[in-house]
């Protein structure tokens, strides 16, 4: 085989999928070339995984700092030049590792695209390559081109929106997806006042709506985001002053000005340029077909990560790769176990799902138990004064798990436990057996499971006791009347004893009478919803500035227009009423599973100054406040 053709396989993209399979398949002693455009690593080490998360842990950490109250009067400054350096450190020492672990196996590292000559044949930058085996690891690419003007007005990419080296007062995030949440953070803890669009009803909209409106709450109360739900952005433009963004509510053009815009609206799979057609390999937009043993529909050629257009994340990928090399070295066809993958959000605080989503089992009308515990009762939240989170645990009525959703700090961490425990169908009594540390975010899982534990106690069916029935009293035959062509009823002569009634009376309960003082104790524990999270605008008092404000317009007579906000009104709202020491509130019972509103927490101690935002719509005008750190 090596005669006849250049290398036994040749892999194209060098991202989790590509570098796996290739350093699995290197181990033979086959010959392997992998082929990349710019950085090893693909757009996990170049663009997306590994910049994020070391730009991300900076954000976090600064704003981490500024939570604390014993650093109050303390100035905190950042070097915003030094965060994209920081990422260009990162992304060279893991390309350049890669390289030589590629190295170091004998695997011929290509750079360029490929292109396809035929089933054997591909060339780059001018040569040819030959092959045996084709390997697709191509990635994916960012998809804009439902939004006009994108090929004319400057904006950002998820790719290259971490690479501020000047900070904006104002930004607008299209999309409120995982890049576009992550996005909308880091900027917001940057100080920059954040507008992040999204056109479904809540955030992450691939997730159980409890986490994307903890998030929401969370951005609201915290960092001070504006959140526009229900809005969809048909167009960006530009001129001298700023950027506009163009957008529809209620049926309604909008349009409001920023200084950058920021795209992340979704990716599309990176095959445009491979020439598919060619090798009769099917795809579409979504991404290349493969079977579920990655075969594509040439026999030679194969699939797997982020092109294949699904819901795909590092860790799939890489297990991806590991399944079809196995296949390819032992000549065997097993389908790939997706069980216990974990899906990631690298926001503060993080979140981390594993298995079957809550919405998912309700489509499915599958049966099963949920155990949601806020992350306020943990001592860890006290202990941290951090209380925005959950986890929420699904299993079967058998007692094994089915799936869980956790947002929380060190979210991923928490989840790896659920994972392995999915994945090898383990019981929720031996999760619940496990010991968990009490002061750390861990123990919320011992709540979670004892929960779980406990309802599936209490809808046991109660045993029957079966009761001997009580025997009819006999009754003495009726006398045959006499014939006649007319026969006439007799009546039935009446027992020896006495029919009593089997039908208990109804005894009349006791009328309880209590005193007024335990009367207003005894109230009605409210049913669990089944969405009961609860967002709190956030409250903060409008102030002036003599900034030049922002200008939102639309073309119609609409005043509702965003509705889900908290507009302010120029004037100068009533000061609140101080409450005296003898009003003591009457305390009120903590709901089961209920998420609580928990108090916002200082991020910053810095100053900080109002823009006034006009919402224009040829009526009366509006303002809202927005509040920048200097």
């Amino acid at each position: 085989m090596g005669k006849k053709y250049d290398f036994d396989y040749i892999i194209i993209g060098s991202g989790p999928a590509g570098s796996t399979i290739a350093l699995e398949l290197a181990k033979t002693g086959k010959s392997i070339a992998i082929v990349e455009n710019r950085f090893f690593g693909g757009n996990n080490v170049a663009t997306r995984d590994i910049p994020f998360r070391a730009t991300l842990d900076f954000s976090h950490t600064y704003t981490h700092i500024l939570s604390f109250p014993e650093l109050k009067n303390q100035e905190v400054r950042y070097n915003l030049p030094a965060i994209p350096a920081r990422q260009y450190q990162t992304i060279m020492k893991i390309s350049n590792s890669l390289v030589e672990d590629f190295k170091s196996a004998n695997i011929t590292c290509i750079e360029g695209f490929a292109t396809f000559l035929d089933s054997h044949t591909i060339s780059i930058n001018g040569h040819k390559y030959t092959s045996a085996f084709f390997i697709l690891a191509t990635g994916t690419r960012p998809q804009n081109d439902h939004i006009t003007g994108v090929s004319f007005v400057n904006h950002f990419t998820p790719a290259t929106s971490i690479r501020l080296t000047t900070r904006p007062r104002i930004a607008a995030i299209v999309g409120g997806g995982p890049s576009g949440v992550e996005i909308a953070e880091y900027y917001a803890e940057l100080g920059i006042k954040v507008l992040l669009f999204e056109k479904e009803s809540h955030l992450l909209p691939a997730e159980d709506p409890e986490v994307g409106e903890v998030l929401t709450r969370y951005f609201i109360d915290q960092l001070g985001i504006t959140i526009l739900s229900h809005c969809e952005v048909h167009a960006i433009e530009e001129d001298e002053f700023s950027q506009k963004v163009v957008f529809s509510y209620k049926n309604t053009n909008k349009m409001v000005r920023v200084d950058c815009i920021v795209l992340a609206t979704g990716n599309a799979p990176n095959i445009e340029h491979l020439n598919l057609d060619s090798v009769k390999v099917k795809y579409n937009e979504k991404g290349v077909h493969v079977n579920k043993f990655f075969e594509t529909t040439a026999k030679n050629i194969f699939a797997i990560g982020d092109c294949l257009g699904r819901n795909s994340s590092p860790d799939r990928s890489t297990l991806e790769a590991l399944c079809l090399a196995s296949n390819l070295i032992n000549k065997n066809r097993v389908p790939l176990n997706p069980s216990g993958l974990v899906r990631s959000i690298n926001t503060y605080p993080e979140i981390a799902t594993v298995g079957l989503s809550e919405s998912s089992l309700i489509k499915k009308r599958r049966k099963y138990q949920r155990a949601l515990i806020p992350l306020r009762d943990i001592p860890a939240s006290t202990i941290h004064r951090f209380d925005y989170g959950f986890i929420k645990l699904l299993a079967e009525r058998t007692g094994h798990l089915l799936g869980a959703s956790i947002v929380a700090p060190n979210a991923e961490l928490i989840i790896s436990e659920i994972a392995l425990a999915i994945r090898h169908n383990l019981s929720v009594l031996e999760l619940a057996s496990t010991p968990h540390p009490q002061n750390s975010y861990n123990y919320i899982i011992k709540l979670a499971t004892k929960e779980l534990l406990q309802n599936k106690k209490a809808k046991q069916p109660k045993p029957i006791v079966m009761k001997t029935p009580t025997p009819a009293p006999a009754k003495l035959p009726a006398p045959k009347p006499a014939k006649s062509p007319r026969p006439t009823k007799s009546k039935a002569q009446k027992p020896l004893e006495p029919v009593k009634s089997t039908k208990p009376q109804k005894s009349k309960k006791p009328i309880l009478h209590l005193e007024p003082h335990l009367a207003q104790k005894i109230k009605i524990r409210p049913k669990l919803p089944l969405n009961p999270l609860k967002l709190r605008p956030r409250s903060s008092s409008p102030t002036s500035g003599d900034n030049t404000p922002l200008l939102l317009q639309d073309n119609d007579q609409n005043p509702d227009f965003f509705d889900n906000l908290t507009l302010k009104s120029s004037t100068t709202p009533a000061p609140a009423q101080k409450s005296t020491p003898s009003s003591r509130p009457t305390p009120t019972p903590k709901p089961n599973h209920h998420i609580p509103t928990p108090q916002p927490h200082p991020i910053s101690t810095t100053t900080t100054k109002s823009i006034p935002v006009i919402i224009s719509d040829n009526s009366t005008p509006i303002s809202i406040n927005i509040n920048l750190k200097p």
